[in-house]
């Protein structure tokens, strides 16, 4: 990074900020701030907000999801239980009782806000579906 003067004629700062991995390093000089975030996707991520599912108008037997973003997460899982006890099950590290939402969780999470459960309505009609939404970090790992 380099700040010149007005003039063109030079540098009043110049500096560096690098480094690889999850380690940074920084050398400025003059007025810079420097920030370092740490902490990996699944401790930082935190709960999916306004999780909202709906039939679809154009094919009723398709569920369709959506929820607000969260800037930790590089895609999301989306899972669902059907007794209400097991929601905070509905998870990665939980299956079963946790049934991915196909398309929409490992091995291929949705990499958006939205999400359709196709075939939901019919797939079980005397069970209720509990959805879950979690920050999809890697393979493994997940949010809250």
């Amino acid at each position: 990074m380099a700040k010149i003067r007005a003039d063109g004629t030079g540098f009043v700062s110049v500096g560096y900020i690098g480094g690889d991995g999850d380690e940074g390093v920084g050398l400025v000089s003059g007025d810079a701030f420097v920030a370092k975030v740490e902490g990996s996707c699944a401790s930082i991520a935190g709960p999916i907000q306004r999780l909202l599912a709906s039939k679809e108008s154009s094919t009723p037997d398709n569920i369709a999801l959506e929820w607000l973003p969260d800037v930790a997460a590089s895609g999301y899982n989306i899972w669902y239980v059907t007794r209400k006890e097991d929601v905070p099950l509905a998870r990665q590290t939980s299956s079963p009782p946790a049934i991915a939402v196909s398309g929409c969780a490992v091995p291929a999470p949705a990499a958006g806000l939205s999400c359709t459960d196709i075939g939901a309505v019919s797939r079980s009609p005397s069970l209720p579906f509990f959805y879950q939404a979690r920050a999809y970090c890697d393979a493994t790992t997940e949010g809250p």
